[in-house]
């Protein structure tokens, strides 16, 4: 990259590469623990008789929670820095795992709760971290980069999974032995975040930090990020940040229930591998193609792939039409996952550029809709007919392909009347 050749910034640029593929390997191990949880615990609850929701509710506040604290999330980070912030959220995961290792329906709502608060802190960090580590040229590659390797945690997650549960129900003994070998990859995940190391582009460049912003009181900073979300750029990303977060809800809770009810809850495991891989290549060619070619056909992508995969889950496990088949389900968890990346991968890059200066509140408010949307996805996984929930999917997914092209394309000020100015030029 042409940053990268100036002689003062090739040092800059290696220790970039090494916080995103360091702080990449932390969330592996993190989410390993984490997203192999959420894709088990609501058979795993309901196999050890503490009800066929509790699962869901626990999920839900995390995400209700998750959301409304993003708004605190921001002072949090700019008054502990990146690095201490997903320390500190990291260890909130830990403690929600934990809680499976003996499972009382008190302690799981209240370290859901916890992690809730925990996700608002270490996922605007995140942000933050990847945005001072990378450069414009080379966003939508190390986004990408990034994406694939938290997504690694699926495959190690669910293949241990595959191989350790059988049967038609998860027993207590099972789940314990399950719960412990995740726990220990989330403390791993904790312990590699402390080896992350501090951002020489921030301490020279200031590029996140403007003088005026450090001075902010938390009740302005409060104020710059909802000013932030009543922009129209902001209020035009929302719909595919929204879709974003329904469909996780869907391919990371609703759907590895429905293929445990129709198969075995093994295949869980082997659905969750599945996803691991297409997201996996989704991170590899995905920020490329972002930088190569615009995100508005990454986000093109996304909308194929999810279509198509919708549209399969329907046909096989909701229609009637034909009998349950385990392949055809296996290739829907692929497009699912491909189209995940897809989606995230775009939203990734395309945030990260626009708020370069301002990416703890823009990541916040990511995130604040991301996992509002989740959160209502987790209350109507439970209750709502699975064909309302493809419906909602589709619909959402058509819109918000809509607006980010439109955005992308530079049609912003056309919609509001002038064109975008970041907070901070007032």
């Amino acid at each position: 990259f042409t940053f990268c050749r100036r002689p003062t910034a090739k040092m800059m640029c290696a220790r970039g590469n090494y916080n995103v593929l360091m702080h990449g390997v932390a969330f592996m191990a993190l989410f390993t623990a984490f997203q192999t949880s959420g894709s088990f615990q609501t058979t795993v609850l309901k196999d050890q008789n503490l009800g066929d929701s509790l699962g869901y509710q626990s999920l839900a506040i995390i995400y209700s929670v998750f959301s409304v604290c993003n708004f605190i999330a921001p002072p949090v980070v700019k008054a502990l820095g990146p690095r201490v912030s997903m320390i500190l959220g990291a260890a909130f995961y830990a403690l929600f795992i934990a809680t499976f290792l003996k499972p009382a329906k008190w302690s799981i709502l209240g370290a859901s709760a916890l992690v809730g608060l925990g996700a608002a802190i270490l996922w605007t960090a995140q942000g933050n971290f990847l945005t001072i580590n990378t450069t414009e040229e080379n966003r939508g590659k190390m986004s990408g980069i990034f994406w694939a390797l938290l997504q690694c945690s699926l495959l190690i997650g669910n293949l241990m999974a595959y191989f350790l549960i059988n049967g038609k129900t998860i027993t207590a003994d099972t789940a314990h032995r399950f719960y412990e070998i995740l726990f220990g990859a989330a403390c791993g995940g904790v312990v590699l975040f402390f080896f992350l190391r501090p951002s020489r582009r921030k301490e020279s460049l200031s590029m996140d930090s403007p003088v005026e912003e450090q001075q902010q009181s938390v009740g302005q900073q409060m104020k710059s990020i909802v000013r932030l979300m009543l922009t129209p750029d902001m209020l035009l990303l929302s719909i595919p940040i929204i879709y974003s977060g329904l469909e996780l809800t869907f391919w990371s809770a609703k759907y590895p229930t429905m293929i445990g009810d129709a198969f075995h809850p093994k295949d869980i495991g082997l659905s969750g591998i599945t996803v691991g891989v297409a997201e996996i290549l989704g991170g590899m060619t995905m920020g490329r193609l972002a930088d190569a070619h615009g995100k508005s056909w990454v986000m093109m992508v996304a909308l194929f792939s999810h279509a198509v995969g919708l549209f399969l889950v329907f046909l096989n496990l909701v229609s009637n039409m034909m009998d349950p088949s385990l392949p055809l389900a296996l290739s829907c968890s692929f497009l699912l996952g491909f189209g995940d990346s897809a989606v995230n991968t775009a939203l990734y890059s395309e945030i990260g550029t626009r708020y370069n200066t301002e990416s703890a509140n823009a990541f916040a408010l990511f995130k604040f809709f991301q996992s509002a949307a989740a959160g209502v996805g987790q209350i109507y996984a439970g209750e709502a007919a699975v064909e309302w929930q493809l419906l909602i999917l589709a619909v959402v997914l058509l819109v918000g392909t809509y607006t980010f092209v439109r955005l992308t394309k530079g049609n912003t000020s056309k919609i509001s009347g002038k064109e975008y100015r970041p907070l901070n030029s007032d």
